[in-house]
């Protein structure tokens, strides 16, 4: 699907400067914006990156003034974040749905190979479940041939609400009736996973708040979970305790307007004060728990 900043502008009631025929049929991040991409900028820190990104459209405030000259078409709305979330529903809305191996893996006897049949179920092609042709496949963008033999080893089926209450120590800087902030210690996984059926963040918070208490939109095996950190990493997390909350804080770290940061020691001789790693990470073909350079 392709978008004008003159369609996007009457879908968001936004004023447009620049090129009304500039056609987009993305969205991106301001800093990684290419031709064809929407980007949008909702919170100050990422400014510098309008007047160098490469995405042909940006949503700005109305109150938004350039410091410099900004190359892409500017489409000004009044609430920039309320903007991006109503093209997001739209777009998903209408996207249509690709044929072929269904979160149930179910085959789809209308899809034509190699054209729309896909293999999905993310979930699934994450824990490696996968094999195309006898290997695992780890792609989610991997385009099926004629004459390939594709085998999924689904997980066992679980109740709603499977996820048991378990008494893990829980490190809570903040709680209210809405939200919790904890610090995740290190080999803490955050919800069940393959491999990790329980033992779980979503099984420490079922048993702190009760599961009627705790958000579900990620899922009933995800009771609470807004964002997430890899076992062995620590840090500040959000949990959520109704469905209302979670999605406002999901919001929030989508549009950016919630600001993350790491901290990463390193040991060794660095060469420089800093850099950049432009490259793939994609799951271990060696070890699927773990997550390298692709």
């Amino acid at each position: 699907m392709e978008f004008t900043a003159e369609m996007i502008a009457g879908l968001v009631g936004g004023r447009i400067e620049g090129d009304k025929t500039a056609a987009v049929h993305t969205v991106s991040s301001i800093e990684g914006g290419h031709k064809g991409s929407l980007t949008y900028l909702t919170n100050a820190k990422y400014e510098p990156f309008i007047y160098t990104t490469g995405a042909s459209i940006v949503l700005v405030s109305d109150g938004f003034e350039p410091k410099a000259p900004v190359a892409a078409t500017l489409v000004r709305v009044p609430d920039v974040g309320a903007a991006v979330l109503r093209l997001l529903e739209m777009y998903n809305a209408a996207k249509p749905r690709k044929k072929g191996i269904s979160p149930r893996a179910s085959i789809s006897p209308e899809a034509a190979v190699g054209k729309d049949c896909y293999v999905g179920d993310f979930a699934v092609i994450e824990a490696g479940a996968v094999a195309v042709n006898g290997e695992t496949n780890l792609s989610k963008k991997y385009c099926v041939a004629a004459g390939d033999r594709i085998s999924v080893e689904l997980p066992e089926e679980r109740e709603p609400g499977a996820v048991i209450p378990q008494a893990i120590p829980l490190d809570i800087r903040f709680e209210d009736d809405y939200l919790i902030v904890l610090s995740k210690q290190r080999g803490l996984v955050c919800h069940p996973a393959h491999g990790h059926a329980d033992g779980t963040l979503a099984n420490a918070l079922v048993y702190h708040c009760g599961l009627e208490h705790l958000g579900t939109l990620q899922g009933e095996d995800r009771p609470g979970i807004v964002h997430r950190l890899d076992r062995d990493t620590t840090g500040l997390m959000l949990a959520a305790k109704d469905d209302a909350t979670q999605r406002a804080l999901q919001d929030l770290i989508r549009l950016r307007t919630l600001d993350r940061r790491y901290i990463a020691l390193v040991h060794g001789y660095i060469a420089h004060d800093e850099g950049t790693i432009d490259t793939g990470i994609a799951r271990s073909m060696h070890d699927r728990v773990k997550m390298a350079v692709s």
